[in-house]
């Protein structure tokens, strides 16, 4: 019987920095969403009567700005740590 070599074997273990690195990314998306889902979801609600909600309504594009500024920073954060695997 012969044997055929099918390659090296790999470990699916990712290193430490790489966690870290998918923690950042992730707390950026998800920092993100929450601000863009706070400028759709509050002024439908009965919060924009509240003077949380008033300034939500009066700084909706600061805070859709916000989020923009966030995905990019995350996007730039994940694009300059990059393994070079």
């Amino acid at each position: 019987m012969r044997r055929i070599d099918i390659g090296a074997q790999t470990a699916a273990v990712t290193p430490a920095r790489d966690s870290l690195r998918r923690g950042f990314v992730i707390s950026g998306i998800g920092l993100a969403a929450l601000l863009f889902l706070l400028v759709v979801a509050v002024p439908s609600t009965a919060a924009r009567f509240t003077t949380a909600g008033r300034a939500v309504a009066d700084h909706q594009t600061d805070l859709v700005l916000a989020g923009v500024l966030t995905l990019l920073l995350t996007a730039l954060f994940f694009a300059l740590t990059r393994t070079g695997s």
